[in-house]
């Protein structure tokens, strides 16, 4: 019988997570931040706690498969938008045994029909961009049903958690549930970083984040657009999952299609793009947790542009290992125009460097697999 006093080391013998999208809807492989947290999650569940794990995803169809890593993954036939969600979460319950420990990787997706003793992964506050009232309303509704239902819950950043807190006097006792876990980069992927004594001239740049107006790459064009106009020398690659089209239309419409390279990637091959760079740019705009890219330049010795959006403010010390600026074209391009001073980049750079350990994917694994136990 299972028992809140009770860890979940003392009863679970597998673990399902629950999750809108891993795969493509199809069943073919997929990337991103959000699939990779995933993929990482599964990894620590069957190599660190020895559970093995089979992950829940909506399909075009019905479909069982095994993932590149060699994790099950079912998915169910459903309407692919949001729509779908609380029967998702409904179909997926209904697969649980007794003793699964459910998780939930994407946080009140599952509403309103969380498993009891689950627990969930929020990866923040995405609702803080321009949205209906109504939509805030109703998702304060489910984020706070998800905060009751569940055992505990992983928080990548502290901008949530604050949230959280600000809602009454059941929202302070809820903050109790939250483990504060933020994101990582995999150093071992890395390739050791190049002890340079200053940035390159021109300034190589390098943006990797999924194509969404929300992630803000016509924010980083309208920066390089400006320092194109000041007549700073640099170079920029934007590594992006779609909208490639869009983006090479914006280049031109701004004058700078010689100066910014657009490229693709795969999930684990960003790492060693990094090395080809003097500073990241994580321009975002809304809905932001603590980004995989920001942990990944800064663990690869990049300075990081970023503004003060989620948890990035988390991650990035303005002066120390980077600039959080208003998501402001200005602002942004006075930022990178700052980074190439040799004295600022070395002192920024060597910061960076320091944090590696902490900021490591093994540190991650560590924490994440004690919080599953408890």
């Amino acid at each position: 019988m299972k028992s809140n006093n009770r860890p979940w080391d003392s009863w679970v013998e597998r673990v399902l997570i629950h999750t809108p999208h891993y795969l493509e809807f199809d069943g073919n492989s997929s990337t991103g931040g959000r699939e990779r947290h995933i993929r990482d999650l599964a990894t620590v569940v069957r190599e660190r706690w020895g559970r093995p794990v089979v992950i829940v995803q909506k399909g075009l169809e019905n479909f069982e498969t095994v993932c590149p890593e060699g994790f099950d993954v079912i998915g169910l036939k459903c309407d692919t938008s949001t729509r779908s969600d609380p029967l998702h979460g409904w179909r997926s319950r209904r697969l649980a045994r007794p003793t699964d420990g459910v998780l939930y990787a994407s946080a009140e997706d599952a509403w309103p029909f969380f498993a009891a003793e689950a627990k969930g992964v929020q990866h923040g506050i995405w609702w803080d961009g321009p949205f209906a009232r109504w939509k805030r309303v109703l998702n304060r509704w489910r984020v706070m049903h998800f905060m009751k239902a569940v055992r505990s819950v992983l928080c990548v950043d502290t901008n949530f958690i604050n949230w959280v807190r600000c809602q009454g006097q059941t929202g302070v006792e809820l903050c109790n549930k939250c483990s504060y876990v933020p994101n990582y980069a995999d150093i071992l992927r890395m390739p050791a970083p190049q002890l340079r004594t200053a940035p390159s001239r021109p300034l190589r740049v390098i943006y990797a984040r999924r194509f969404e107006f929300k992630r803000g790459p016509h924010l980083l064009l309208d920066a390089l657009a400006i320092l194109k106009k000041r007549n700073f020398p640099f170079s920029a690659t934007m590594f992006s999952v779609g909208g490639h089209d869009e983006l090479a239309a914006g280049l031109i419409e701004r004058g700078i299609r010689d100066d910014v390279s657009i490229q693709s990637e795969g999930l684990d091959g960003i790492h060693a793009q990094y090395q080809n760079a003097d500073v990241a740019v994580v321009p975002t705009i809304w809905s932001e947790g603590t980004s995989l890219a920001c942990a990944e330049a800064i663990c690869a010795g990049l300075p990081v542009v970023t503004t003060p959006v989620g948890g990035l403010a988390n991650l990035v010390v303005p002066g120390f290992n980077g600039y959080v600026v208003a998501p402001v074209p200005e602002q942004v391009a006075d930022a990178l125009a700052s980074s190439a001073d040799p004295a600022q980049w070395r002192r920024m750079r060597d910061n960076c460097l320091s944090m590696r350990n902490a900021m490591s994917l093994e540190r991650w694994q560590s924490q994440v697999h004690d919080w599953l136990a408890a």
